[in-house]
């Protein structure tokens, strides 16, 4: 049967794909008026939100219950994270995948710098045209920032990592791998935030670091400072790549497909009982991205 790794930073594991389907939106707000002399106008946002809805009718040693667990904080607290196949070109959520966007309405990738922009050389490996530059004063704390990304990495597979682009003084793109759990034990720690180092623009590699699930479930990514004084991240680019092998990422860029850290919009109940042999259980939740806003 199909499975999605799915789960918070305290406990990750697989979980029944919905074999019945799963229906992913992209929402965003929208607004119309239409005027007294015929005309019209219409204003949207730009930025979106992901809404997941997750339908199951699965035999009853599928374990579909292990949603109400996580609903109901068996698991812990915190926001949840899924490995979505088809997210896995590029789990990063787009603003973070492309920062340019930012410029364009959607969320700064750091608490409390917004970035500037430069034009950058057109078409090359379908990056935007744009690149984001985070200016990063003495005054801001060291280490890594508190608006951050997490992406779960499933045991099986491996994280390729990477981001076009460069640091000049204390600026730094950070990365942090969690332990993957063993023996039935759950582990909410990070390890030592690693620095990563940027690739060019103008070039095919994407990715220069790789992460395996078989050693670690998941990563925080957030951008930050190596220490006192001033320094700037500037990035065009960045890629968070999913795979079976671990073998670098070239050529073009892919989209920021992945969320940035879901909740419940209900209780995850179950709906039917199939009283037949073999006995079924059918299910539907729906999950919301709420993570960049919190």
């Amino acid at each position: 049967m199909a499975q999605i790794w799915f789960g918070n930073e305290q406990h990750m594991q697989w979980v029944p794909a919905p074999l019945v389907g799963m229906n992913v939106s992209n929402a965003g707000y929208t607004a119309g008026i239409d005027y007294e002399n015929g005309g019209s106008d219409q204003i949207r946002s730009v930025q979106t939100h992901k809404i997941y809805n997750l339908s199951f009718n699965d035999l009853m040693n599928q374990d579909v219950d292990v949603f109400n667990r996580y609903a109901r904080g068996y698991y812990g607290g915190g926001l949840i994270y899924l490995a979505d196949p088809f997210a896995y070109g590029n789990m990063l959520p787009a603003n973070w995948a492309s920062p340019a966007l930012i410029e364009q309405g959607w969320s700064s990738i750091h608490s409390s710098v917004t970035p500037t922009y430069t034009n950058s050389s057109a078409g090359y490996y379908n990056q935007t045209n744009r690149s984001a530059t985070f200016t990063l004063s003495a005054a801001l704390p060291t280490g890594m920032d508190t608006r951050s990304i997490v992406i779960p990495i499933p045991p099986t597979m491996t994280l390729k990592l990477g981001f076009s682009g460069g640091v000049t003084g204390t600026g730094a793109v950070y990365y942090q791998t969690m332990n993957a759990e063993v023996l039935g034990t759950t582990s909410g720690t990070y390890n030592a935030a690693v620095a990563l180092t940027g690739l060019s623009d103008v070039a095919a590699p994407r990715t220069n670091v790789t992460i395996s699930g078989a050693s670690f479930k998941c990563v925080r990514i957030a951008l930050g400072k190596t220490g006192a004084g001033a320094g700037t991240v500037v990035i065009r680019s960045m890629l968070a790549q999913l795979d079976t092998n671990a073998t670098a990422v070239t050529g073009n860029h892919v989209d920021g497909l992945g969320n940035s850290g879901l909740v419940f919009m209900d209780d995850a109940i179950v709906e039917n009982y199939g009283y037949f042999y073999p006995p079924r259980k059918a299910l539907s939740t729906t999950l919301k991205e709420v993570g960049a806003w919190r």
